[in-house]
Formats: C-alpha cells, sequence, structure tokens
C-alpha cells in the first residue's frame, strides 16, 4: 500500500469569462498488484479552506 496528499490548483472562466482559480486537498491510496504495478483504489479531495 501507499499513499499520496496532494495539493491543487484549477483555473476556468466562469459563466462572464472572468478566470476562476480552485484550490484542492486530495488524498490517492493506491495497492500495489500481483505483477508489480500499482492501481490506485481510493481517490478522494475536498476544496481548501482559504
Amino acid at each position: 500500500m501507499a499513499y499520496m496528499i496532494e495539493d491543487s490548483l484549477v483555473s476556468c472562466p466562469d459563466s462572464t469569462g472572468k478566470l476562476v482559480t480552485y484550490h484542492s486537498q486530495a488524498v490517492s491510496i493506491l495497492k500495489r498488484q500481483t505483477y508489480g504495478s500499482w492501481k490506485n483504489v481510493v481517490d478522494i479531495s475536498s476544496p481548501s479552506v482559504q
């Protein structure tokens, strides 16, 4: 098993064309497979509190 803790930024235009940036935090949990590759088994994120 392995895990990653991530902070991310996503920018996109809103309905008026103004660029908006969303901040979020995420945790991914991975499991090692029989032949050595990794499989993502849990991926959860939530908005960051600013």
